[in-house]
């Protein structure tokens, strides 16, 4: 197994990465999804964004191995049109190089529709008479998004800030559980997995324990910590 230096290393960093991206993403997609006046377009991208949420990740991560296979799958081909990848010598995605792309991007792909459900109804709950005064003034698309929904949906977006921080540290098992091999082990190794392992092939109970009790300890100083700073800050806040 890795170090536990190793771990930590891979659990932060993949963790704050796929934050961002979960943050940043599913408010941009509603952003994007709120402008479109066809129903039955908006609908059809909506369907199509929120439906990798239903897939569990056994298939899911089955799917992202199909796809990044050297031979059969689909990505070298892709990678080959901008000069990333070549016929005699194809990528591997899969390998420790690029696994945290993989799962980074992955797990954007796979919860930005869920995750833009949440923005949508906040940006419907949003008064109408405040873009009606703004378009009195000559406000365009762009700075209605900038200078009204996004401050309507600033508290909404706070609070998932903050679950997310205080699950930084727990990343999905199951996801890596898909996607960890023996080759990318050193970069996709994380505390789930780690305590997993330790579990259940190392058989050392105790210290696989202490490990999951560290976590649960760690988690819930940063849920306070950053639940004190937003309230300072913001205003607003969990509790």
């Amino acid at each position: 197994l890795p170090g536990f230096g190793s771990v930590i290393w891979n659990t932060v960093f993949i963790a704050v990465m796929k934050m961002v991206g979960n943050l940043i993403f599913p408010v941009l997609i509603a952003l994007l999804l709120n402008e479109i006046r066809e129903k039955h377009y908006k609908k059809t991208v909506q369907t199509v964004l929120y439906l990798p949420h239903f897939i569990s990740w056994a298939i899911y991560g089955g799917i992202i191995i199909a796809l990044t296979d050297q031979t059969t799958g689909i990505m070298n081909p892709i990678l080959e049109l901008f000069g990333l990848s070549s016929a005699e010598n194809p990528v591997y995605l899969m390998g420790a190089d690029y696994i945290w792309a993989v799962i980074i991007i992955s797990s954007i792909l796979k919860s930005v529709g869920w995750g833009s459900i949440v923005y949508m109804a906040a940006i419907a709950a949003i008064d109408v008479e405040l873009y009606e005064a703004a378009e009195m003034d000559g406000i365009t698309r762009w700075q209605k998004a900038i200078y009204i929904t996004l401050p309507s949906i600033a508290s909404t977006v706070t609070v998932f800030l903050l679950l997310n921080i205080g699950r930084l540290l727990s990343n999905s098992f199951e996801q890596f559980n898909s996607l960890q091999n023996s080759v990318n082990l050193t970069r996709s190794e994380v505390l789930a997995t780690y305590i997993y392992n330790l579990s259940f092939s190392a058989r050392r109970f105790g210290y696989a324990t202490a490990i999951g009790f560290f976590n649960s300890c760690i988690s819930l100083i940063l849920l306070i910590v950053s639940n004190f700073i937003s309230k300072k800050t913001t205003g607003e806040g969990l509790f």
